[in-house]
């Protein structure tokens, strides 16, 4: 697992991870605090302690969907190993910890994939000039 150091950004009080373009550029101020408190939550639970969903929603008054948007930012952005299951999150603190969420992660994205795949080989295939009128 490889840890992105944080710095401040220009003196703003930013975080931003070292060598990466600024994660946060097209986020409000307001809604990139909103993040970083989730993710404080997040950070402080391990494998044995993780926090559900609807804790993080009724603490800050969001929606199941906005907590899995917020998960989903911090790794799509490669900023933080943030483990997701039935039992809540937590972070990962180990390769260990992070790999079968990373793996599960992985066969939902190939199988995402081979749907989009597969519906557009048997819809479209040859057959796009009907859709155009």
């Amino acid at each position: 697992m490889s840890e992105h150091a944080l710095h401040d950004k220009k003196g703003s009080g930013e975080q931003v991870a070292s060598g990466n373009p600024d994660p946060f550029k097209d986020i409000s101020e307001k809604e990139q605090m909103l993040y970083w408190r989730v993710f404080i939550v997040i950070k402080s639970r391990t494998k044995l302690n993780p926090v559900k969903s609807p804790v993080l929603e009724q603490q800050f008054e969001i929606s199941g969907s906005r907590v899995r948007k917020i998960v989903h930012f911090f790794r799509y952005k490669g900023l933080m190993p943030i483990v997701s299951g039935n039992d809540g999150y937590y972070f990962a603190r180990k390769y260990a910890e992070w790999k079968p969420c990373a793996d599960r992660l992985k066969k939902i994205g190939i199988s995402v994939l081979n749907g989009i795949d597969n519906i557009t080989k048997h819809n479209f295939s040859g057959q796009a000039e009907i859709f155009e009128n």
